[in-house]
């Protein structure tokens, strides 16, 4: 699959929100011939000085959606200082991430006999606090939509912490996976030819980014990322298919990926 360019969702003089497609690195990886395959890089293809971009928070490569950029040294100190203050802190250039996945029960009980069981939350707010990588680490979630045959359900999850791969880590402990995360418990064996494993890097997985919050001094800029990518599984069908099926996303060319009112609202009122 072709996949394009990274997009820019929102633009001040302080800040960028792009929107990363799900094979693209935030920062450079050990590998040198990828080196070109990075978000600053892109940026800087598009016009933009690399030498004046800061990330502020990161993707994994194989996770698309919301990543915002700081345009100085200042600007960057000032979203770090919000990052350090924690979720509810008013410091700095305010940071507020959440995001879209879409989950299936983890099949192997071998698999989950690692994880400290916890109840799935399922008509209101749910919080995950387990320790990650020896680490404080605590996820809020939503589910917004639930499939009885397929046992797949679509979730709004919002980062009080963060720890690498928490969400992915985190829905281990309620029995499920991200849709083809290989690397975390998912095992649908009709979909082994985008194994990890078989690939240089991981296949994109059914985890976005899909919503900013961003507050520099009294204006506040809100952005909400569209499902730009279907990346294909092996049986023909789109990653993200489920969701344009169920009225989530558009699938129609002029607006594809765009997500329903009702994510957005879901997104939003998750606190």
């Amino acid at each position: 699959m072709q996949l394009s360019k990274l997009t820019v969702l929102s633009e001040s003089i302080h800040h960028l929100v792009v929107n990363k497609n799900p094979s693209m690195f935030c920062q450079p990886p050990m590998n040198r011939q990828f080196y070109n395959n990075t978000v600053l890089h892109t940026l800087q293809e598009m016009g933009y000085d690399q030498q004046k971009l800061f990330p502020i928070n990161r993707l994994d490569f194989n996770v698309s959606g919301c990543v915002c950029i700081g345009r100085s040294k200042i600007a960057a100190q000032q979203f770090s200082k919000n990052m350090k203050g924690g979720k509810w802190s008013n410091k700095g250039f305010i940071i507020d991430r959440k995001y879209v996945g879409l989950m299936e029960p983890i099949k192997s009980n071998k698999y989950l006999s690692q994880f400290k069981k916890l109840p799935l939350v399922e008509d209101d707010v749910g919080l995950i606090d387990v320790i990650v990588d020896g680490k404080q680490a605590r996820t809020k979630y939503q589910i917004i939509d639930s499939d009885d045959d397929s046992g797949r359900k679509l979730v709004a999850l919002r980062l009080l912490t963060g720890r690498k791969h928490q969400i992915r880590i985190h829905l281990n402990h309620l029995g499920y996976s991200i849709v083809g995360d290989y690397k975390h418990g998912y095992r649908n064996t009709s979909d082994k030819t985008t194994r990890s494993d078989d690939l240089p890097y991981s296949a994109p997985i059914a985890l976005h980014g899909a919503y900013m919050r961003n507050k520099i001094g009294m204006k506040e800029y809100e952005t909400f990322a569209p499902l730009q990518w279907s990346w294909k599984l092996s049986d023909g069908s789109g990653l993200w298919d489920w969701m344009i099926e169920r009225g989530h996303m558009s699938g129609e060319q002029e607006t594809f990926g765009e997500l329903s009112d009702k994510i957005k609202e879901a997104l939003r009122d998750l606190k």
